[in-house]
């Protein structure tokens, strides 16, 4: 099955990496619920999220 992600990546200072991923089901051992019509976080949201003052180096 193929999902609907966005995503997006910050290389932080010291070398780590955060990624935050949005997507719209999990099919699995563990899955929490029905599918989502809709991605949980709009493009913008999670723009904002990926560039929180708090995240920044």
């Amino acid at each position: 099955m193929q999902r609907a992600e966005l995503g997006a990546s910050l290389r932080l200072k010291d070398g780590s990496l955060l990624t935050i991923r949005d997507w719209t089901d999990f099919l699995g051992k563990g899955s929490q619920g029905p599918l989502l019509k809709t991605f949980p976080l709009t493009r913008a949201q999670l723009r904002e999220l990926a560039l929180m003052s708090q995240l920044l180096p």
